[in-house]
């Protein structure tokens, strides 16, 4: 089974689903849009980190639509990346990291 990012993205719904099934696992919610340039290097900077973190999950959301769903998360920026674990938010990203430390922050909620 392959955990590269692009195999996975969700709706309101499905997020709502998956997290009620999840348990005690780093997920992030990444905000993204068809025409925002930076998310094609953001997603290089998630597949790499993913090979070192292969128990993160990864879920990308479409503003365009899921509107509610970017409103519920306070979503201003895209990219953003919204990391979730045991159901809470602990960490809000706005914008692109450098990929060592976004890996850094990613790191401190395993």
């Amino acid at each position: 089974m392959s955990h590269l990012s692009e195999h996975k993205s969700l709706s309101d719904s499905s997020l709502n689903l998956w997290l009620n099934q999840s348990d005690q696992q780093l997920v992030l919610v990444v905000f993204k849009a068809d025409w925002a340039g930076g998310v094609a290097i953001l997603k290089g900077f998630i597949d790499k980190i993913l090979i070192e973190m292969p128990g993160v999950q990864v879920y990308w959301v479409d503003v365009e639509s899921n509107k509610d769903l970017s409103l519920s998360f306070g979503i201003n920026q895209i990219p953003s990346i919204i990391m979730l674990r045991d159901h809470e938010v602990v960490d809000h990203i706005n914008g692109i990291l450098p990929r060592r430390k976004l890996s850094a922050r990613m790191a401190r909620h395993l």
